[in-house]
């Protein structure tokens, strides 16, 4: 055979792979520990609508006005959308004033923590017409009408969920973000879960839920998991309306186990 045809045989034996590897799906930049997250079967939560219907996730049309309806997880049941609307209005009774504005504005997470004062995080700022997440945090005392700026995040995130634990510690988790920080690579969202401590100012990624999304719904069960269902995710989701209906437990890593109030 002569040199230059085992040559080119040679090179295209070598270049295959490459080809193959270029073709197929890639997987999430990030790799997942079942330690981090495990998925919840449907056999063991429930969505309700109004009339106290079960709602089969698989209903995408239903599914995507979950927020107002009834959900169960084994002994704990919440109405997300009720919640958030007493969250809301418990905040606006506490007359911030100028204090909560420039929050408002911006559309951050507002949240009104067992000590009686206002976490404020994230939102978004237009910058040349798009909206843009921003990592700013900050606490506001409603009794000292101060404003104490908190560490930034990590991760620059709008419309994720945040779960206060028993010891002072705020979890983030997903969110909108902007480009140089998303997981996806398409929608600007989030994987991440991210954890501040109130009383040292520490802040640090503790994880990461199965899909990159926002808008999810999550509540701490137990004394070191998080249920979370829900969320958009236009590309990895292949639904029309991009929710996903699914539901997981996120597993806060053994060494930040959850100390919950005591009774």
């Amino acid at each position: 055979m002569p040199d230059s045809k085992k040559l080119r045989l040679t090179i295209l034996f070598l270049l295959i792979p490459i080809i193959v590897s270029g073709c197929a799906i890639r997987p999430s930049n990030h790799t997942h520990s079942i330690d981090t997250w495990v998925h919840v079967p449907h056999s063991e939560w429930a969505l309700f609508d109004e009339s106290g219907k079960e709602l089969s996730p698989l209903n995408s049309p239903s599914y995507t006005r979950a927020f107002a309806h009834k959900l169960k997880y084994k002994d704990f049941v919440f109405y997300p959308q009720l919640e958030k609307e007493q969250m809301r209005k418990k905040i606006q009774e506490l007359k911030l004033g100028e204090l909560l504005s420039p929050f408002e504005k911006s559309r951050a997470s507002l949240v009104c923590l067992k000590d009686g004062r206002v976490l404020a995080s994230g939102g978004e700022v237009n910058e040349n017409g798009i909206d843009r997440p921003i990592p700013t945090r900050a606490l506001l005392d409603p009794k000292a009408k101060t404003l104490t700026k908190l560490s930034a995040l990590h991760v620059p995130r709008s419309d994720d969920a945040i779960v206060e634990l028993g010891d002072k510690r705020i979890i983030f988790i997903g969110g909108q973000t902007t480009k140089e920080f998303a997981d996806d690579g398409t929608d600007n969202l989030t994987d991440t879960v991210e954890q501040l401590d109130l009383n040292s100012g520490a802040s640090k990624i503790i994880g990461r839920i199965s899909v990159p999304r926002h808008g999810v719904i999550a509540r701490l069960v137990g004394d070191n998991e998080i249920f979370i269902v829900g969320g958009w995710n236009q590309r990895q989701i292949a639904r029309d309306e991009r929710w996903w209906p699914g539901a997981e437990l996120f597993r806060i890593p053994a060494d930040e186990k959850v100390f919950q109030d005591q009774k």
